[in-house]
């Protein structure tokens, strides 16, 4: 299969085949840098709930003892009603927390595949090139991954290394 076959989608197509790259259904290609990038963006998220919720709590306790050097009863509705409240918000800070989590993952998971795939795809035609003494005639990514000047440069780097082979042979 020669540089100008590849221009068309069935050569592509044929590549990819031939390769076995994956068609983007694969959703952790590199589980070490995944989960990496995965926890580091939940702990984020963890960090700035956290500092949330205990300057909301400081500010309710705070609120709640100003209110009982007022020396109302016990039972006065003001601070009842500021104790339902505080409980009411950690209540809703759990749920939010849970919501927020979920989909920060998600988005982590989607753009850390958005990383890894390309590598994980250059891996692979690499390691199949040398696996079966080949020459890498092109290299694509998908349309919406990270790093497109990589395959572009190697390709070019693969084209300039034909160009220099057949000059040599000729």
């Amino acid at each position: 299969m020669s540089l100008k076959d590849l221009n068309n989608n069935e050569s592509f197509e044929e590549l990819k085949r031939k390769q076995e790259l994956p068609s983007g259904r694969k959703l952790l290609v590199n589980k070490d840098f995944q989960f990496k990038f995965i926890g580091i963006w939940t702990l984020v998220l963890l960090s700035c709930l956290a500092s949330f919720y205990l300057i909301s709590y400081t500010s309710f306790e705070k609120l709640i003892l100003e209110v009982e050097q007022l020396e109302l009863p016990s039972g006065h509705p003001l601070l009842l009603m500021l104790r339902d409240h505080l409980r009411l918000m950690s209540k809703a800070f759990i749920v939010f927390s849970f919501i927020a989590g979920a989909f920060v993952m998600t988005v982590a998971l989607y753009f850390s595949n958005r990383i890894a795939g390309p590598f994980y795809r250059l891996n692979r035609v690499l390691r199949s090139a040398v696996k079966d003494d080949k020459s890498i005639e092109n290299i694509n990514f998908r349309e919406d991954d990270f790093f497109q000047e990589i395959p572009e440069a190697i390709n070019l780097y693969a084209q300039k290394s034909e160009v220099r082979k057949f000059k040599k042979v000729s």
